[in-house]
């Protein structure tokens, strides 16, 4: 963890304008020092610990990486040419590698209320992140702007030693917009060590459409914080998904505030875990105001002795009538040591509304699987094929093309790497 020492060299590195945003910088970490990691003691962390995070020396990057040929190679190899392509290298924005977004895309100073947490669950991982925030990076799509193209967000990692990665980023999507965002998350072999946090505020205003997509496919050996937060306005349309492939360790969560009517959220994740991989997912779909509809979905593939949580919270407020929210998670295992846990949470409190979860976990059916080996198929190729049409759906949400291939390569090369 960071020491008092890292955060009074980090303060003096970068001093912030407004004093009350200093202030708040100076309460969040004598908070974290004080309250310190969650612990499975708290419901919400009730299947996670972090106790391996309590005496790791973590160092905190502030200059831009001096990457070779074989750094730049390796994350160009990530970033397509017709994307606008933002890329931050071991947490720190890198003007080489990133187009011209003037207008789009830039750097702000931090205020007081970039210190708001409205994620109770995480108030301990967001002090940690906070005590080290130097200033917020911010997106704004209009319909004026290269909203017709993705942009595609990349957190490289390339640094040898241990790493704290931490980034704040706020999102608005004008009012009738179409927007196609893509954060992607990516870590060379033979890197150290990482702590990786990432914040993001997303507002789509009124009678706008965002297509978000958020991969997480760093190397295994890391440890990922990630909290989204979707603010909806009036006639707001969100379609998301989250790619949860990578770290050791990781932590999801994601929150839907609908705070307009005739708005609509289809949230969607797809986990593939093997090894010893953990992923801790937590959902809130916060029906603020009625007659909006939320559809959520998550599917999970388990293979060795990997560990995948699900706790999907849905919140109907009393004048939200009208309002209609479904919630599905299905994990499939592939192996008798993995486990899973699925936890579903109603709070309903309006009595015109439709809601409704359900939760599967299955193995691979012998008859199908039968019916493949006896065409010649070897097993191994008959699991992934198997595994792979689990969650095809998933690679269809997007209506962009090039969406539906990010998902789709991301899905194939993960499970291919799971059965060598």
């Amino acid at each position: 963890m960071m020491t008092k020492e890292q955060f009074l060299t980090f303060k003096q590195q970068h001093p912030l304008d407004s004093i009350k945003a200093s202030q708040l910088r100076d309460q969040a970490f004598e908070a974290f020092m004080h309250d310190g990691w969650p612990s499975k003691k708290e419901e919400a962390w009730k299947y996670t610990s972090l106790s391996h995070l309590k005496n790791e020396p973590y160092a905190l990057l502030s200059e831009e990486a001096a990457l070779g040929h074989e750094d730049l190679k390796w994350i160009s190899e990530h970033l397509r040419s017709d994307d606008i392509n933002l890329v931050f290298v071991n947490g720190v924005f890198n003007e080489t590698l990133s187009d011209e977004a003037e207008g789009l895309f830039d750097s702000q100073e931090l205020s007081a209320e970039d210190f708001n947490i409205t994620a109770p669950t995480e108030i301990k991982v967001l002090h940690h992140s906070q005590a080290f925030y130097s200033k917020k990076y911010a997106l704004n799509v209009s319909a004026k702007n290269h909203a017709e193209k993705i942009i595609q967000i990349t957190f490289a990692q390339t640094e040898k030693e241990m790493t704290f990665v931490n980034s704040l980023i706020e999102v608005i999507v004008q009012k009738n917009t179409r927007a196609k965002v893509v954060i992607n998350h990516i870590g060379q072999k033979n890197t150290g060590q990482y702590l990786s946090s990432t914040q993001i505020k997303i507002k789509v205003q009124q009678d706008a459409h965002l297509q978000f997509l958020q991969m997480q496919n760093s190397e295994v050996s890391n440890t990922y914080f990630s909290q989204v937060t979707f603010d909806l306005d009036q006639q707001a349309h969100l379609t998301t998904l989250d790619l949860a492939l990578g770290a050791k360790l990781s932590r999801h969560y994601l929150q839907v505030n609908f705070n307009g009517e005739h708005a609509q959220a289809e949230v969607y994740g797809v986990i593939g875990l093997s090894k010893n991989q953990h992923s801790d997912h937590y959902t809130f779909i916060n029906h603020v105001k009625g007659h909006n509809h939320s559809v959520q979905k998550y599917k999970s593939i388990l293979a060795d002795q990997s560990h995948s949580i699900f706790r999907g919270r849905i919140r109907i407020e009393k004048d939200a009538q009208k309002a209609s929210s479904e919630q599905l998670n299905n994990s499939l295992m592939l192996s008798r040591e993995a486990h899973v846990n699925s936890i579903p949470q109603l709070e309903i409190y309006a009595d015109d509304v439709k809601a409704g979860h359900g939760s599967t976990v299955g193995q691979l059916s012998q008859d199908e699987m039968f019916y493949l080996l006896s065409r010649g198929i070897d097993q191994v190729q008959a699991v992934k094929m198997m595994s792979y049409g689990f969650v095809l759906e998933m690679t269809a949400i997007f209506q962009n093309v090039e969406m539906r291939q990010k998902v789709s390569t991301a899905l194939n090369q993960k499970l291919n790497g799971m059965f060598i």
